[in-house]
């Protein structure tokens, strides 16, 4: 529970729950956060009951980068051949991930006085900042 002053339209109030740093509510943003709960109830006599949640997302792949080789020999003796193959061989060469979240939030909320109120437009990705350069440039050096 949080003092609050209901002033304005009934969805500006649904929003101030959901909104972090709007000057209105902060001190939930932070439980809200640590628990990774997010659904607001708001009623009141003029505008009725409303939800506001936001749905969270996340996936933590994990790659590994190696390789595989082979090395096949072979001579021709004109009456007959000879081949050897050697291999395979499989080496890793590192792997990454879990550090890597991909993530989504989902603002969505509804009203007896409004119905629903969701937009494309507030869906936040979250995605890691990967240097591909690198990651290859270090599996490059770790196989001479």
């Amino acid at each position: 529970q949080t003092d609050y002053v209901e002033e304005g339209a009934h969805f500006d109030h649904v929003w101030r729950f959901a909104d972090k740093g709007d000057g209105y509510m902060d001190e939930i943003h932070g439980l809200r956060d640590k628990h990774r709960a997010d659904v607001a109830v708001h009623w009141s006599r003029q505008e009725g009951l409303s939800l506001a949640a936001s749905a969270h997302i996340e996936a933590q792949p994990q790659f590994e980068i190696g390789v595989n080789a082979r090395i096949r020999a072979g001579v021709d003796l004109g009456l007959f051949d000879i081949t050897k193959t050697f291999g395979p061989w499989r080496e890793q060469l590192g792997s990454f991930g879990p550090a890597l979240a991909v993530g989504a939030t989902l603002p969505i909320a509804w009203s007896e006085r409004d119905g629903l109120d969701f937009s494309a437009d507030n869906i936040e990705l979250t995605y890691p900042d990967i240097d591909f350069g690198a990651i290859l440039t270090d599996s490059f050096m770790e196989l001479i």
